[in-house]
C-alpha cells in the first residue's frame, strides 16, 4: 500500500495579500508542489467571501495549473454540483483531463455554507437529490458522449458533449462525505470519502461506517475508503 501526499489550498486574502497576488502565488505553490513530489494539488470552490476564499471556480484556476504543471494530478475540491449546470461540469471536466494530458481528479459535493445556497437560489434540501443527478449525468455524459437527464431535479434534451475525456471510462471521482448517509453513498460506490477537521477516532468509525457500507452493497472496493 503507497501513501500519498497532496497539497489542498482555499485562497484566502485575509492576512495574505491582494486577491491577484493570492492567485499567483497558488500557481507558483502548485509549481513548487510538483518540483517537491507532491501527488496531486487540490483547489476549493467558495463564493461571495474574499476573506475566505478568493477561488470560485477551481476549475478555471486549474486549467491554468495545469499548463505550469507536467506531473502533478490536479483536483477541483470540490465542484459543489447543486450550484452547476451537468453540461457545464461535464464539458468543463473534460477540458481539464485534456489539457492535464489525463492527471484531473473530479472533487465533487453538496456544499455546507448556508449563504451561498442562499445567493445561487438553491435549497439546501435539495442537495441530495441535486448532486444524485448531477453525478450520474455526468458520468455517464463521460462514459457515452453524451448526456440525457429526465430526472426530477434535471431536465437535459439529448446532448453531445465534447470534448471527450483523457482517462477511461472517466476521470477519478473523490467526495466529501462528513455525515453517515454520504460516507455510505461513497462505499457503495467506490469512491474515496474525503473527510475535514476530522478526528483519528472520527476517523476510524467513519471506515468503520464505510467498510460495513461497502460490504452491505456488495461493492469489493478498490479505490475507497476515508482520506
Amino acid at each position: 500500500m503507497s501513501v500519498e501526499f497532496s497539497v489542498f489550498l482555499i485562497g484566502p486574502t485575509k492576512g495574505q495579500a491582494n486577491e491577484a497576488a493570492v492567485q499567483k502565488a497558488i500557481l507558483r505553490e502548485a509549481k513548487l508542489a510538483e518540483e517537491l513530489g507532491f501527488d496531486c494539488i487540490w483547489l476549493a470552490e467558495h463564493h461571495f467571501d474574499a476573506n475566505f476564499s478568493t477561488i470560485p471556480s477551481p476549475n478555471l484556476l486549474l486549467a491554468a495549473i495545469s499548463q505550469v504543471t507536467e506531473r502533478i494530478k490536479i483536483g477541483n475540491a470540490i465542484n459543489v454540483l447543486p450550484f452547476h449546470h451537468p453540461l457545464r461540469i461535464a464539458e468543463e471536466g473534460a477540458m481539464l483531463d485534456l489539457l492535464s494530458n489525463g492527471r484531473f481528479q473530479w472533487g465533487i459535493g453538496r456544499g455546507i455554507t448556508g449563504h451561498e445556497f442562499d445567493s445561487f437560489g438553491v435549497s439546501a434540501s435539495d442537495s441530495r437529490k441535486l448532486f444524485n443527478e448531477i453525478h450520474d449525468a455526468v458520468i455517464d455524459a463521460w462514459q457515452t458522449g453524451q448526456m440525457t437527464v429526465d430526472g426530477e431535479m434535471i431536465t437535459v434534451p439529448r446532448t453531445d458533449i465534447v470534448p471527450s475525456v483523457v482517462q477511461r471510462p472517466h476521470p477519478p471521482v473523490w467526495v466529501t462525505a462528513q455525515s453517515p448517509d454520504s460516507v455510505a453513498w461513497c462505499a457503495q460506490h467506490d469512491y474515496p470519502a474525503m473527510q475535514i477537521g476530522e478526528t483519528l477516532d472520527r476517523g476510524r468509525e467513519q471506515l468503520a461506517h464505510y467498510r460495513s457500507s461497502a460490504a452491505d452493497a456488495g461493492v469489493a472496493t478498490k479505490r475507497g475508503g476515508i482520506v
